[in-house]
């Protein structure tokens, strides 16, 4: 820990006697051996030299929306729904959920003490709305993952002309400049929508978010959101280091059987927390998905705090956080961030780090002037387990995403991880190769 007191810019100066800078370190021998294999899937067979055993298994199939029940028992139809927890400040737990613009819903969860078994407190929160251009992928209508998001390629075609609405009936005079006719065969993939045509706009339900606050580590606790009849409950989790301590992990999720399984699996785990390093909905610029998600992802964050930080799937394809920051709020601001896809918090006896890898990580940037703050505060002694987590890994040896963080910050990996390593020893928890 002294180490970090003394941590200045220079160590992150990486000079010519670094050995993977030349080449010389098996990580490096690695990466470049891994070029120079086919690019063939890792499921067919190669004679070539491979760096793992790993074999990738089949494309399992992704789920429609319509596989995922959404909730009917409320007063005033269409229900709320798309509940998921996560952990605010100390004490806190916020609520997150959603509403429809017909039912008119409030901010408010009412909760209380589960022995009671009586829901005698209320806490009002917060709603905001979004909209947003959808991103046309050509998968939406020819899924690689066949049997998801099989839109019909004369559907897409439909939303994207405006003939039902640019031009005059009684006359049939077309609008200069917005009227447009899509063909089937002219459907075109990787645009974003045309900002005249609300065709290919998504906008958003009311997504709320309320704040419990005053909790008691170790205890339960019953809620229930505005206009749903359901009732759920969660543990608040404990604040010291108290072993054996459970926490779940999982990243890269999507919405295909194998996700859903998860789902279920780690719910009936019953862990204190779970932590999601990355890639939630795979929504990729369409941006009901991330409606579909929410419903699935229902079965367990209803019940378990998920902390998660942000992947590649959050960011490319015109997502630009936007529907992650909306729907996820993350304990940033309690940490000192200024933003919430990095934020740290002393989770029982762990010190999480959540780190966005798509952002800059480069000395004096935002992300590394608070990591370096974060790191000197940490202490062993309240929080004996340093914990990162991330989405691409600075380092990796995969063809499919070989030498992406480097492509993406320069030298900055090398900076970065080092400021983490000199600080204390880490467990640092990252997916995306996969």
């Amino acid at each position: 820990f002294l180490l970090c007191s003394g941590l200045s810019y220079v160590l992150c100066q990486l000079e010519a006697d670094d050995e993977c800078r030349e080449g010389a370190c098996a990580l490096h021998a690695l990466q470049t051996r891994s070029l120079v294999r086919s690019e063939a899937r890792s499921d067919e067979p190669s004679d070539e030299v491979k760096t793992s055993p790993y074999v990738r298994p089949k494309n399992h199939l992704d789920l429609h929306p319509n596989k995922f029940p959404i909730s009917s028992s409320c007063k005033k139809p269409p229900c709320s729904g798309q509940i998921h927890l996560q952990l605010g400040g100390p004490g806190e737990m916020v609520v997150s959920f959603v509403s429809q613009p017909e039912s008119d819903t409030k901010s408010r969860v009412r909760f209380g003490k589960g022995d009671l078994d009586v829901m005698d407190q209320e806490a009002i929160g917060q709603a905001e709305v979004y909209s947003q251009l959808i991103y046309w992928r050509a998968d939406l209508w020819n899924p690689p993952l066949k049997g998801g998001y099989g839109l019909p390629q004369d559907i897409v075609a439909k939303d994207m002309s405006t003939t039902s609405w640019a031009s005059d009936e009684r006359t049939g005079w077309k609008y200069p400049g917005t009227w447009k006719e899509v063909g089937t065969q002219q459907v075109e993939s990787d645009h974003l929508g045309w900002y005249k045509n609300p065709g290919e706009r998504y906008d958003s339900p009311a997504i709320h978010t309320v704040v419990l606050a005053d909790l008691q580590p170790g205890q339960t606790y019953k809620y229930q959101v505005e206009n749903d009849d359901r009732i759920f409950e969660f543990t608040m989790p404990a604040e010291e280091a108290k072993y054996p301590y459970h926490v779940g992990l999982v990243g890269d999720v999507g919405q295909t059987p194998v996700s859903n399984s998860s789902m279920h699996l780690l719910s009936g785990l019953n862990p204190e927390v779970v932590l999601m390093t990355g890639d939630l909905a795979y929504a990729d610029g369409y941006y009901p998905r991330w409606d579909s998600f929410g419903i699935m992802f229902e079965t367990l964050a209803a019940k378990i705090p998920v902390m998660s930080c942000v992947g590649n799937h959050e960011y490319g394809e015109g997502e630009s956080f936007k529907s992650y920051n909306a729907r996820y709020p993350m304990p940033h601001a309690q940490s000192g961030s200024m933003d919430n896809t990095y934020w740290s918090r002393d989770i029982g006896p762990m010190h999480v780090i959540a780190l966005n890898t798509y952002s800059q990580t480069k000395p004096g940037s935002y992300q590394y002037k608070w990591l370096e703050k974060d790191l000197k505060s940490f202490s062993r002694k309240k929080t004996p387990w340093l914990v990162v987590i991330m989405h691409a890994p600075w380092y990796n040896s995969n063809l499919g995403h070989y030498g992406e963080a480097k492509v993406t910050h320069g030298d900055a990996p090398e900076c970065f991880s080092l400021l983490v390593v000199l600080c204390s020893q880490a467990l640092g928890v990252g997916l995306h190769k996969h």
